[in-house]
């Protein structure tokens, strides 16, 4: 139970830290949905399952089952493992279309405008 609490904290203020450097950004839309998975029953019961304080539980889970509830496997018609896509590698797909769709908002042609220096 000590960890229950121990992670609730740990998620909550990094989440909090995230949302405080979206806002400052203009990004607050982007920053209030940042990690809500970690509440979801599944993450969050294994993250206080392999709270270690010092790193991400997936670490520890992934150590001790040799695979982590974070990523999911890529089977092919056989069953045989192809590999492994992880929910950073989702998050990461997903924010890269948000900015292409963020760019065209603002009447940008692609994502790179948003990073030419101003004049």
């Amino acid at each position: 139970m000590k960890n229950f609490f121990k992670h609730f904290k740990t998620v909550f203020t990094h989440r909090w830290k995230v949302i405080e450097h979206c806002a400052k950004c203009g990004l607050l839309f982007q920053g209030l949905r940042h990690d809500l998975s970690k509440y979801s029953p599944v993450e969050f019961l294994n993250g206080v399952k392999y709270y270690q304080g010092t790193r991400s539980p997936n670490e520890g889970e992934r150590e001790s089952k040799g695979y982590s509830e974070a990523s999911i496997p890529v089977l092919d018609n056989n069953n045989l493992i192809l590999g492994v896509i992880t929910a950073k590698s989702v998050i990461e797909v997903v924010d890269d279309e948000m900015g292409e769709d963020y760019a065209k908002l603002a009447g940008l042609i692609a994502e790179e405008d948003l990073k030419e220096p101003l004049r």
